[in-house]
């Protein structure tokens, strides 16, 4: 089994954690709590019969915070950048965010997760973020377990260069 190091970064506040919590623990909160240190959880997953353990680090919610922590980038398979659909804030300056990974994570696969979709629509709105260089889009809800699985299958299944055909939900 191979262990593979997902590093999930965003603004304070766009559900981080609670995308982690959803995946690993089928769970969602609806009370905050500040994330100002690092988090590490685990997931196993079984892509094609291939297993993968997931080893995802949940990273403080600033910029400020990720360059003062350049360590937390060692060893990173797949970078996972959340933003907050409903808060324009946190898509302010994704491409600064974006050529930062650029510089310390070369080669470095990094997804961009909408999150807080909270209507059950599976959009292709790629071309609305072809100006971030991007490896995928995914829209996700954690509150309502909405393409969660499915967006760490698809990034798991990325990582092993494995083909892997989501199953489309259909509301």
């Amino acid at each position: 089994m191979q262990n593979k190091k997902i590093l999930i970064t965003g603004y304070s506040q766009c559900g981080k954690s609670s995308i982690v919590n959803r995946l690993v623990n089928n769970r969602f909160h609806h009370s905050y709590s500040e994330d100002n240190q690092l988090c590490i959880a685990r997931k196993e997953l079984a892509i094609n019969k291939r297993k993968v353990n997931l080893v995802i680090w949940t990273a403080p919610g600033s910029v400020s915070n990720l360059k003062s922590f350049k360590s937390y980038y060692l060893g990173t398979d797949a970078l996972i950048h959340v933003v907050d659909v409903n808060k324009p804030s946190t898509f302010s300056d994704l491409d600064a965010w974006i050529s930062h990974y650029q510089k310390f994570l070369p080669g470095t696969p990094v997804y961009l997760t909408c999150n807080k979709i909270e209507s059950n629509i599976n959009l292709d709105c790629s071309d609305f973020f072809t100006q971030f260089d991007c490896y995928r889009t995914f829209f996700t809800s954690a509150k309502n377990n909405f393409m969660i699985t499915e967006m760490f299958q698809t990034i798991a299944a990325d990582l092993l260069s494995e083909p892997f055909y989501q199953k489309i939900k259909i509301y």
